[in-house]
């Protein structure tokens, strides 16, 4: 018997066309650098390791994953004090 699951993935920020219209702005260094530095990892992330979590979620190693949202975000919006 097969089983429908449902999950969200909820990108930080990645290196993409949208986040590059960021850059050309009047400050677009400025602001990557922020974006950067509001992540733990302290970097802009690659559009593989989206690819990557998604790929395990449509897998059968995530066949018991269902219901839930995945940052893929570098550990942005974590508290750390």
């Amino acid at each position: 018997m097969s089983a429908v699951t449902a999950n969200n993935v909820l990108p930080g920020p990645i290196e993409t066309p949208m986040l590059e219209l960021n850059r050309q702005g009047p400050k677009g260094d400025q602001v990557i650098a922020a974006m950067a530095a509001a992540t733990l990892l302290n970097r802009i992330g690659e559009p593989e390791e989206v690819a990557n979590v998604v790929a395990f979620l449509v897998s059968d190693r995530a066949s018991y994953v269902t219901g839930e949202t995945l940052g893929v975000s570098g550990g942005m919006g974590v508290g750390v004090s």
